[in-house]
């Protein structure tokens, strides 16, 4: 690993900007200098592995919300479709309930229309036996009594 050469920065900061980076140096078990300089690099973005980490969170987070959204609207126009597949599967149903009432009422004409032109037609040849009968009843006693 290369040595890379350092300068050395001094600047003034309060007393209780101090104590707080010399309270936050100790929990992490690190002296303020190196604090200072890990908190200098983060702000300035100079660390490349923290910034490669940065831009990656950056981009999953991008990536996640654009899939996230893609989804909901998959999500969306699926439930349209199903919505209206559904609504579609009820006109069909609706509209073969109708077609087997209407046939069943077709036939239930037909075997009656068939019964009365069954009636109508014995009606008609008893008729016609019952005028024949008359008639020639009438003419043997026209006959009988000539």
């Amino acid at each position: 690993m290369e040595s890379k050469k350092t300068t050395t920065v001094s600047f003034r900061i309060e007393d209780d900007l101090k104590e707080k980076l010399l309270s936050i140096a100790e929990q992490e078990n690190k002296t303020i200098t190196n604090k200072a300089r890990e908190l200098l690099t983060e702000s300035l973005n100079i660390s490349p592995q923290k910034t490669l980490i940065g831009n990656l969170r950056q981009d999953i987070s991008h990536i996640d919300q654009e899939l996230q959204a893609s989804l909901s609207k998959w999500n969306r126009e699926v439930s349209r479709q199903l919505s209206t597949f559904n609504a579609s599967q009820r006109l069909m149903n609706d509209f073969s309930d109708g077609y087997q009432r209407l046939r069943q009422e077709l036939e239930a004409e037909t075997t009656r229309h068939q019964k009365t032109q069954q009636k109508m037609t014995r009606w008609t040849i008893v008729f016609f036996l019952t005028v024949l009968l008359s008639n020639a009843l009438i003419i043997t006693l026209l006959l009988f009594f000539r």
